[in-house]
This record gives C-alpha cells, sequence and structure tokens, in this order.
C-alpha cells in the first residue's frame, strides 16, 4: 500500500465549488464586457450613413419618452413614423402608418424609472436592420440608405416588437421591394427642382 500524503495546513476540507467562467463577479471585467457589447456597437454606428444616425438620434429620442433603457426595432419604426418621408416609406409598402403607430404605442409599454445611461445602447436587432436595409439598398443599385430600405430591413428581419406590429397588414417583402424600387425609379427619372427657389407666398416673381 503507498504512503497516504500528508494534507498541508493550508488545505481545506470542504469541496471547492466548480468553476463557472460565464459568471463574472469582478467590476472591471463586467465594464469590459459591456464597453465590449455596446460600446464598440456604439462606435461602429460611426460609420453608417448620415441618415440612418439622424434616424437613430429619432429613435433615441423615443425610447427616453417612453424610459426606455434601450433601442429597439420598435423605436426605429416609431422614429421613421415620426418622419414625413418614413411615413411615405411605409405607405409604399403597403402599410397605413396611422394604424401602425396605433399597434406600437399600444403594444410599448413605459417604464417606470428614469435612466441613468448617458447613452441607450442600440440592440443587436437596430444594427441588424441597418445592415440589412445596406444590402436591400445594394441590390437595388443605390448608392444611400434611405427610409425605405429601413423598412425593408424590418420587414427582412423578420424579429422584434416592429415586426409583430407590421405583419399586421396585407404586406410581403417581395410586394415592398417592388412598389419601393418603382416609386424611387419614378422619383430619379423627375427633374430636380430643389435648386429653382420659389417665390414666397403674396409676392409675384421678378
Amino acid at each position: 500500500m503507498p504512503p497516504l500524503k500528508e494534507r498541508r495546513p493550508n488545505q481545506s476540507l470542504q469541496p471547492t465549488a466548480p468553476k463557472r467562467p460565464w459568471l463574472i463577479s469582478n467590476v472591471g471585467q463586467k465594464m469590459k464586457i459591456f464597453d465590449w457589447l455596446f460600446g464598440r456597437r456604439e462606435r461602429a454606428l460611426e460609420n453608417v450613413s448620415p441618415y440612418a444616425q439622424q434616424m437613430l438620434v429619432l429613435a433615441r429620442q423615443e425610447a427616453d419618452r417612453l424610459f426606455h433603457s434601450f433601442v429597439g426595432t420598435e423605436h426605429l419604426l416609431l422614429a421613421l413614423l415620426s418622419t414625413s418621408d418614413g411615413a411615405v416609406a411605409l405607405k409604399t409598402a403597403g402599410i397605413d402608418p396611422v394604424q401602425l403607430k396605433k399597434i406600437v404605442e399600444e403594444a410599448l409599454h413605459p417604464g417606470t424609472t428614469v435612466r441613468r445611461e448617458a447613452v441607450i445602447p442600440c440592440t443587436p436587432r437596430v444594427m441588424q436592420v441597418l445592415k440589412i436595409g445596406g444590402k436591400e439598398a445594394a441590390e437595388l443599385g443605390h448608392d444611400f440608405l434611405g427610409s425605405e430600405h429601413i423598412v425593408l430591413g424590418l420587414l427582412r428581419l423578420r424579429k422584434g416588437v416592429a415586426w409583430q406590429s407590421m405583419k399586421k397588414f396585407p404586406v410581403s417583402l417581395e410586394r415592398a421591394r417592388s412598389e419601393i424600387r418603382s416609386r424611387l425609379f419614378v422619383s430619379s427619372q423627375m427633374p430636380n427642382q430643389a435648386s429653382e427657389p420659389t417665390a414666397p407666398s403674396g409676392r409675384g416673381s421678378p
């Protein structure tokens, strides 16, 4: 029989708890993970188009209005509904913007506490919508990201509160893509009159 090994004084007789690599107790490590999840995501938003950044600002305002601690697809949809071009894009896709806003508002519940974050982080689904919207723009041959492409991104993602609200209307991705392609084509064929200033009301032309 081999000799028994002597137990060291600093060794405990109690069984050691199993290691849990997914359980992070260190505050610094938690902050690093938070920065990885949200900080890099926010820095990635610097590469999106100015219009997309504007829509994200409006989406954050909607989240702040509802006392939500995140920016989800529902807030992005409300941001689209708050602009005239977003409402037109939704209507082109076969969705009534007035009825859609009522459905979204009824589906959301305001938060009970005031948020403390300086910047409300975006959810991964919002990033996916913007990414898909960029793909839709490229497939349509467009060199910009507009409200129409974000609408297609929301329809193509098929997830989140925004999709749950939009699917209450008889709309399909292919139909929406076809209608949006037709409207943008017609708009591109129209002469650009934005550079010609119109005469103010009450005054005649010189």
